[in-house]
């Protein structure tokens, strides 16, 4: 985070950043269990924590410039709660799931699928436009 707070990324290049941000951080999130050292998968980790603070932040800083400030509450409020109630029934199937797969291909899969669904992400126009908007030069009606 301190990165992207002292590098001044472009609104233009904020999805190129992104997409890649993306892709590096769910192939070192996926392969890490792989790796039977600690050193390795310490820096793997690192690697993938270092890029997915950049699509948070990028993420976070775009739902902030987009939707009114009388609605942001709410909004955040909404995704915290959908991701916060996911979370439970998420580890409930991944430990039913664990009983008959081996945790390192559970754990390399989802990060796989997870990869899969920001692949899509690149193709989108109004997605590009959405993580790119730059509030001095655009209005919100350029994004839609």
């Amino acid at each position: 985070m301190l990165y992207t707070s002292l590098k001044d990324i472009t609104p233009e290049k904020r999805f190129k950043v992104f997409i890649i941000s993306a892709i590096i951080s769910e192939v070192c999130y996926a392969f890490f269990p792989f790796f039977n050292h600690l050193i390795p998968m310490l820096i793997l980790l690192l690697i993938a924590g270092f890029f997915n603070a950049i699509i948070n932040i990028f993420l976070n800083s775009s739902v902030q410039l987009t939707v009114p400030q009388n609605m942001r509450g709410k909004v955040n409020s909404l995704l915290g709660t959908v991701l916060q109630g996911l979370t439970p029934i998420a580890m409930a199937v991944g430990g039913i799931i664990a009983e008959f797969i081996p945790i390192k291909i559970i754990i390399f899969s989802c990060f796989m699928i997870t990869l899969l669904f920001f692949i899509p992400l690149a193709f989108i126009p109004s997605f590009k436009r959405f993580i790119n908007y730059n509030p001095k030069t655009q209005t919100l009606e350029d994004i839609m």
